[in-house]
């Protein structure tokens, strides 16, 4: 590594030390959750560091911008083609392709039909399985969505195992 390149490294690392806290899309993501990251700042996510010069985010900005940005434009990308972006190797390239099949593969699936509650008769059926076997106390609770689907079920309390 010659002196210039080390005194990039060290401007990077330098500059990312100073990014405040809540700009980095880790520390966001921790604090707000996935969905306030933008794509750039999820892809980040993925490759984890940029290089010299240039940030993670600034990298994955420019790799969204060549494809229109478009994530099924760049999953259309081989591992050799993202490979040709300076500081993106072979394990970042099939990390964010990776990523993308799974965003693919489960966009392909089909939700599970949730169970509806809508009369006792139904609640009975739905808590019997689920009850029946219990030889002691059981105080649980059924959580509906407002079309009473059933999105959670839990036991709060037993009377003695």
């Amino acid at each position: 590594m010659s002196n210039d390149d080390k005194i990039s490294a060290q401007v990077t690392v330098r500059n990312m030390k100073m990014t405040p806290m809540e700009a980095r899309p880790r520390e966001k993501a921790l604090a707000h959750g996935l969905e306030t990251l933008s794509n750039a700042e999820l892809l980040a996510t993925l490759l984890g560091s940029g290089v010299p010069g240039m940030s993670v985010v600034e990298l994955c900005e420019q790799i969204l911008y060549d494809n229109d940005n478009k994530l099924y434009r760049l999953a259309r990308h081989s591992v050799k083609d993202l490979m040709r972006y300076h500081g993106v190797g072979e394990v970042k390239a099939l990390n964010m392709l990776a990523a993308l099949e799974l965003g693919r593969r489960m966009a392909d699936e089909e939700f599970e039909q949730l169970p509806s509650i809508t009369d006792s008769q139904k609640a009975f059926r739905y808590l019997r399985n689920k009850m029946a076997s219990a030889n002691y106390e059981r105080l649980c609770i059924v959580i509906l969505d407002h079309a009473k689907h059933v999105i959670n079920f839990r036991e709060i309390s037993d009377g003695g195992k």
